[in-house]
């Protein structure tokens, strides 16, 4: 389901560009934060910018970042970046007909599986943590479960409005960044093993 203020990406180029864990830290960074610098972006990480520089090459010659200007309020200037499309979220268009895209694919979750991973070993030492009630902000679980048509559906619109909470606007000088991620997969059941 694409909305209107996803960037989309199709091409097998972008989808390898963003198999790295650090250039989809990146992306996430920019989406957050609008238009920034790789100061910004470094800060916004816990990296050394220096370290980034390769990276937003990469993500610019496919052409999911770009330059949007100067940022004139430091006393060295920096160039800004920006996703080349105004956009709240990321989405790529998986496809089944392809090999090299089903294989990029899957190299491109395995690296949101393994920042995911990283996020909550991090969560579970943050002072800001909480692990039960209402304000509960740090969790993991896992469920499977046979679905009709109509529970899937509903399944879809409430990860969707997780989403719309997700892209609302806050201030971001009094609130806590969040990450959530999750994978929603048809998958059959195994044979039963012979003893």
């Amino acid at each position: 389901m694409t909305n209107s203020d996803h960037h989309v990406i199709e091409s097998l180029k972008q989808i390898n560009a963003i198999c790295s864990p650090v250039r989809q830290e990146i992306m996430d960074a920019v989406i957050a934060k609008g238009e920034c610098s790789i100061t910004d972006i470094a800060v916004e990480l816990g990296r050394p910018a220096d370290g980034l520089y390769y990276h937003i090459r990469a993500l610019m010659k496919e052409q999911l970042l770009i330059a949007v200007g100067e940022n004139t309020n430091n006393p060295r200037q920096e160039t800004l970046y920006s996703l080349s499309k105004k956009a709240s979220l990321i989405e790529v268009k998986y496809t089944q007909t392809d090999a090299e895209k089903i294989k990029a694919i899957n190299k491109m979750v395995k690296s949101m599986l393994k920042i995911t991973q990283q996020d909550f070993e991090n969560g579970l030492i943050n002072k800001d943590a909480v692990f039960e009630g209402h304000y509960r902000n740090l969790w993991a679980g896992r469920v499977k479960s046979r679905l009709n048509k109509r529970q899937i559906k509903k399944t879809n619109k409430l990860l969707n409005d997780l989403m719309t909470v997700f892209k609302q606007e806050s201030d971001s000088s009094s609130e806590i960044l969040y990450t959530m991620q999750w994978v929603l997969a048809p998958v059959e059941a195994k044979p039963k093993r012979r003893q």
